[in-house]
């Protein structure tokens, strides 16, 4: 039976090691160079997103129905999201006429 070489398996280790502390080292400046504030803090600052679905039940058939009936009505109605920004929603079909009409996937601003 061959015995472990000890000194090639530390030096492997070693050279790890260093490898994964200039990684992080290069992240962290990274972020620094980008003024980016360390901490979770900065991703719990987002919206609140809620998502609107149907409760869970034994015979789902009719709030599902009713569901896509109201989201089938949003789609092709329009009215204000945010009256103070001047934000509206307008239905989809319209929608899709002027963004072909654009010929572009992007609204222009």
């Amino acid at each position: 039976m061959r015995e472990i070489a000890v000194r090639p398996v530390l030096w492997t280790a070693l050279a790890i090691a260093l490898v994964v502390a200039a990684a992080v080292g290069a992240v962290l400046g990274f972020l620094h160079l980008r003024h980016v504030p360390a901490g979770g803090e900065r991703l719990s600052s987002g919206p609140d997103i809620r998502l609107d679905a149907p409760g869970l039940s034994s015979a789902p058939q009719d709030e599902l129905q009713r569901d896509r009936q109201a989201k089938l009505a949003k789609l092709n109605s329009a009215g204000w999201v945010d009256r103070e920004r001047g934000i509206a929603h307008i239905p989809i079909s319209d929608a899709m006429a002027l963004m072909a009409a654009r010929g572009s996937g992007e609204p222009k601003r």
